[in-house]
């Protein structure tokens, strides 16, 4: 551990600080799904306080301290990402964040790195591998190239809006991305944990049977976790910025429990 000293300080780094996180020390969490993973709440003050030691993987290939919003380097942005990203922060505030504090907080002689790579409104069909336009596909372009450069912790899902209707059939297509991000990442109990969509009460008996069919997922897929979110407000499809910090904590939970820790 006579490095880690020098470690801690290159945290607090810039772009040369890619190269000197060992690649142990770099936890490298892959966040994809649709608009809820991308972000759509407002920053407020409290969430402009990023930890140094958290970064985000850019369209160059290289890991560079977090700024919001978190979903600026994905290479699958619908119109309404690209709306966010031009926005500058304003808004966007997306799980990574909460999930990130407390995830260093447990483990705070790592860094933890961040592959978002979401795209709002999209379908789990288009998160199939080979599939034509495949996000999955370009999701894994970004994520094998960052494999290199660290040690890659765990899968977070957020999708199902554009697919509640398929109440419990939504499991197999679900199961299917699962092996694929294990498969090709050759980490057979890779850790991946899904969120409950947002409970809107006008479409509350649909949403209620979705959730409840995600909540089984663990006892389908060995290593798998959900977060729930029935109990939040529901105001609108998105989160807001207090379910979404809730949200996020939420998911470094169950990372956690499948980690051991």
């Amino acid at each position: 551990m006579k490095y880690l000293p020098i470690v801690l300080l290159s945290f607090a780094g810039a772009l040369s600080a890619q190269e000197s996180i060992p690649k142990d020390k770099l936890h490298i969490y892959i966040l994809a799904g649709q608009s809820n993973m991308s972000g759509r709440a407002n920053v407020a003050a409290e969430d402009r306080v990023i930890p140094k030691n958290l970064y985000l993987f850019d369209a160059n290939g290289k890991w560079v301290p977090a700024t919001h919003p978190f979903i600026q380097y994905t290479n699958v942005p619908n119109a309404a990402d690209i709306r966010v990203i031009k926005a500058n922060g304003k808004n966007g505030l997306n799980f990574g964040l909460t999930f990130a504090r407390q995830m260093l907080e447990a483990n705070p002689d790592v860094a933890i790195g961040l592959i978002v790579n979401s795209q709002g409104g999209s379908k789990i069909e288009t998160w199939k591998k080979g599939a034509k336009g495949s996000n999955y596909d370009k999701t894994l372009e970004r994520v094998k190239q960052a494999q290199a450069t660290g040690v890659i912790k765990g899968v977070l899902w957020h999708q199902g809006e554009s697919n509640q209707s398929m109440g419990a059939q939504y499991l197999e297509p679900l199961k299917t991305v699962i092996e694929q991000f294990r498969t090709d990442l050759g980490d057979p109990k890779l850790p991946f944990v899904a969120g409950q969509l947002a409970p809107l009460p006008g479409q509350k008996d649909v949403i209620a049977t979705f959730n409840a069919s995600l909540r089984t997922l663990p006892e389908l897929v060995p290593n798998t976790g959900v977060v729930r979110a029935d109990d939040l407000s529901g105001k609108d499809i998105h989160f807001d910025a207090a379910d979404t910090r809730t949200m996020g904590k939420r998911y470094a939970e169950q990372v956690l429990k499948l980690q051991g820790k």
